[in-house]
């Protein structure tokens, strides 16, 4: 027969264990989506956000909570397919992917094109929002934003990688 070895080099076997990952918080688009807040109250702090440019600021974190929420919904239902751990698990017992839904390809495109348009949306949102936000900062609060905003900021879902 194949083999473990074969089995865990399988590219399910791989996503499967990805995506596990992403459950559990380790992949930092999925925190993005789920800590929006936490993300925006360290931005703050970091950036020093004074008085005089919270209004930018506001408009600039609701751009983030925004753009969260549209991911989060869009993603709920393309994560469900994937269910973490068994029906009737006892407590304590390890918790192990069950395999995937069959999808058409007619699904998995319908998918993906919702997938795409909400992150376009945001990216759209966001943008308008930090060039208002940039206007006002200083240089050293610029400099900040260019080392603490990824370039894809707000987007989620890292590429995944077999």
């Amino acid at each position: 027969m194949g083999g473990d070895k074969e089995m865990a080099d399988s590219p399910m076997i791989k996503m499967m264990a990805m995506m596990k990952d992403m459950h559990s918080g380790d992949a930092a688009g999925i925190a993005t989506i789920d800590h929006v807040e936490g993300r925006i109250a360290y931005l703050r702090a970091e950036l020093k956000i004074t008085d005089a440019q919270a209004g930018t600021w506001h408009a600039f974190a609701a751009a983030l909570r925004a753009n969260a929420k549209g991911l989060a919904a869009v993603r709920e239902p393309m994560m469900g397919q994937m269910k973490m751990g068994k029906p009737g698990m006892a407590a304590g017992e390890t918790k192990a992917l069950m395999p995937m839904p069959v999808q058409t390809l007619a699904q998995r495109l319908d998918a993906q094109e919702h997938w795409q348009t909400a992150r376009l949306d945001g990216t759209r949102a966001i943008s308008t929002a930090f060039t208002k936000l940039n206007e006002v900062l200083s240089p050293d609060q610029k400099k900040a934003a260019d080392e603490l905003l990824p370039p894809n900021v707000g987007q989620a879902m890292p590429v995944m990688k077999m």
